[in-house]
């Protein structure tokens, strides 16, 4: 509007480049610099003076003077003073960056603002840089961003969306019981006419469901809050499909003690793991997410037996593998979103019997806690499986302070996340289900809790317990191609070092060359740091 009054060149004026040989990076960079200050201009009202350039209105640290003027030619008179032109000063200060951009900006730069001295420049680059640094804080791990859109916006239509589950959508049918924790039983249920209106597509043909019934109602808040947690992430592929949960008598949204979930399978990975066919009996499951034939035998020697042919070790080893890649994916979409699952283990992965989603479910999330507003999280406490849990037993140091409430905690959570590095927590477990499951001798749940015994002796230094202890098993599995597999979990099973590192991440973990094809997950140099064998 201020171009068709004359008062600033046309559009078509400020795009017409001198140099017809300039590059097109400049061209768009002028074009992005013309719409942010057209931008600035619609969002802001920018107040100048135009004067010599000898005699400068009064200005501090970014707003404009009292004595300016509005750029709008209209009659209305000019609005307050002290308005923020911290978008202008900031194209100006990009001018440098594009040439062809530079005859604009200077043209706006004399209308709306007197030359800028050297100070200010100084200024202006050390503001835009603090901008670009705190917007990067925002991003990074457990994003910020994500968090206040979360908070403001994605609960409040997510709690409008979700149903209330109560005794009269469940059928007193009562299927199997499914699992059994500290906190409450899991078994199956069938829904009745009211509740299959509930499904919402997702329903089973029996109307089956998964319902649990949690011995306290806090138990019953902090689990709802999870499962919804996840289901407002988007990936809910790698989790169980809650449905929702009963409300408390008088409140509004509070879940009550019973919670529902969709039916999506009956069998945990530990199951299987007592199988003598496993890894084999999850091939049909895992890679090609189809029911396995009754009818069909999975013979897998024993060591000390028959040798293994190399196809079936090479099918063992994809099984394996895709069960790894599975669960690392569901941390790291736990992880990028500040929750950390304190319990990983095989009782609580769910093998999928749905062609939906991913073949395994990482469930039970009442242990998590959420860092980025500190909910379930208590410094000297910790839910863990002696089994499964790495040397520090807590997440992080029991003298870090609670964190504030609300949004303070969110704010603070990158700065944490970085400094204490939470997530490996769970990634020990990682590897500890490795080893578990790649090495015969340790699918017995009482094998495993003497190998956390044996581990402590030695000082969580896996190399040295395999070399004391493991004398007698057969690490096949993990040798194959130079000790790729063998090779991950030394990253995985080990203590931190003094940065609170020390062991890979979701992430490394995932870019690791055991997860590359046969072909190739034996090319590439070892990671730092690591101990592995190397084969003769």
């Amino acid at each position: 509007s201020a171009a068709g009054q004359g008062m600033m060149p046309s559009c078509f004026d400020l795009m017409k480049l001198k140099d017809p040989n300039k590059s097109v990076k400049e061209m768009l960079l002028c074009s992005v610099l013309l719409a942010s200050c057209f931008m600035s201009t619609h969002s802001w009202t920018v107040s100048t003076n135009f004067i010599s350039t000898n005699s400068r209105p009064t200005q501090t640290r970014g707003w404009c003077g009292e004595q300016g003027r509005s750029l709008k030619s209209d009659s209305r008179r000019p609005r307050a003073s002290g308005v923020r032109c911290s978008m202008l000063d900031e194209a100006i200060s990009l001018s440098a960056l594009a040439p062809a951009a530079s005859d604009f900006l200077s043209t706006l730069s004399a209308a709306m603002l007197p030359p800028l001295n050297e100070a200010s420049s100084v200024d202006l680059g050390l503001r835009l840089g603090g901008s670009i640094l705190g917007f990067l804080y925002l991003l990074s791990p457990p994003n910020v961003m994500n968090g206040l859109l979360d908070r403001l916006f994605l609960k409040a239509i997510d709690a409008r969306s979700e149903d209330n589950w109560g005794p009269d959508d469940i059928s007193p049918k009562v299927g199997r019981t499914l699992g059994k924790g500290t906190f409450g039983l899991a078994y199956e249920a069938f829904t009745t006419s009211e509740g299959r209106k509930k499904l919402k597509g997702r329903r089973d043909e029996e109307g089956r469901v998964v319902i649990k019934r949690c011995l306290d109602d806090d138990q019953a808040d902090i689990e709802a809050y999870f499962n919804r947690r996840v289901r407002r992430l988007g990936k809910q592929a790698y989790f169980a499909t809650f449905l929702g949960a009963q409300r408390r008598a008088g409140d509004v949204m509070g879940p009550g003690r019973l919670l529902v979930w969709n039916f999506e399978g009956s069998r945990t990975l530990e199951s299987y793991m007592m199988e003598p066919s496993f890894p084999l009996n999850l091939e049909s499951l895992v890679l090609y997410r189809r029911q396995a034939n009754p009818k069909e035998e999975f013979k897998t020697p024993k060591f000390g037996g028959k040798a293994r042919s190399e196809e079936t070790e090479k099918r063992e080893v994809e099984v394996i593998k895709r069960i790894a890649a599975n669960t690392l994916t569901a941390l790291k979409t736990l992880h990028d979103a500040g929750v950390v699952h304190r319990d990983v283990k095989p009782a609580n992965i769910l093998v999928a019997e749905t062609a939906e989603g991913a073949p395994l479910r990482l469930i039970d999330l009442g242990a998590c806690v959420d860092l980025r507003n500190g909910f379930n999280f208590d410094p000297e406490k910790g839910l863990l499986d002696p089994r499964y849990a790495p040397p520090e037993q807590y997440i992080m140091p029991q003298d870090v302070p609670k964190p504030p409430k609300g949004v303070l905690a969110l704010l603070a959570s990158p700065f944490l996340w970085q400094a204490m590095s939470p997530d490996r927590f769970d990634t020990y477990s990682v590897g500890i289900m490795l080893m578990q499951m790649a090495i015969p001798q340790l699918r017995n749940v009482a094998n495993i809790k003497v190998v956390s015994t044996q581990l402590k002796d030695v000082e969580y230094d896996v190399q040295a317990w395999r070399e004391r202890y493991g004398t007698t098993m057969d690490f096949s599995l993990l040798d194959r191609c130079n000790f790729a597999g063998w090779d991950l979990v030394c990253q995985l099973v080990r203590s931190r070092d003094s940065n609170r590192r020390g062991r890979f991440s979701a992430s490394d973990a995932l870019s690791h060359r055991y997860f590359r094809p046969e072909s190739l997950s034996s090319i590439g140099s070892v990671p730092a740091g690591s101990r592995t064998l190397v084969r003769k």
